[in-house]
């Protein structure tokens, strides 16, 4: 397994010998509340045709997104530099990406969450 600890989104180079499976966590925040449902509704489906894996945690009261996805290289760097696009989210941080043999996560699931919940928070501030 290697592990890459990136501050940019520098996807693309991934190690040329790098397994077949990328995971990558990001850390966002939704700028509108009424963004969650359609952005839910959108991935549930799109993840399971594409057979990502992963999960995502959605801090409500502040809007803060703690993602992992989890699948082939060819599908994970585009769906995640689609997401540092996408102008309803903002504070975009790739917290790590890592090439692995296996995955951890068989399928996406999507869990809310206040901000006493103990998931190793990651501070989107400065």
């Amino acid at each position: 397994m290697t592990l890459v600890v990136t501050s940019e989104l520098d996807l693309k180079k991934t190690c040329a010998s790098s397994p077949q499976i990328l995971q990558i966590e990001y850390t966002s925040k939704l700028k509108k509340s009424e963004d969650v449902e359609p952005i839910l509704s959108f991935a549930r489906a799109r993840n399971e045709l594409l057979t990502i894996g992963g999960m995502m945690w959605l801090f409500l009261k502040t809007g803060v997104v703690r993602q992992v996805l989890e699948g082939p290289e060819e599908v994970i760097v585009p769906l995640v530099e689609k997401i540092q696009k996408d102008d309803r989210h903002t504070n975009f941080k790739i917290q790590y990406k890592i090439s692995k043999m296996s995955r951890k996560f068989k399928r996406w699931e999507a869990r809310t969450c206040d901000e006493s919940s103990e998931i190793g928070f990651v501070s989107l501030e400065g």
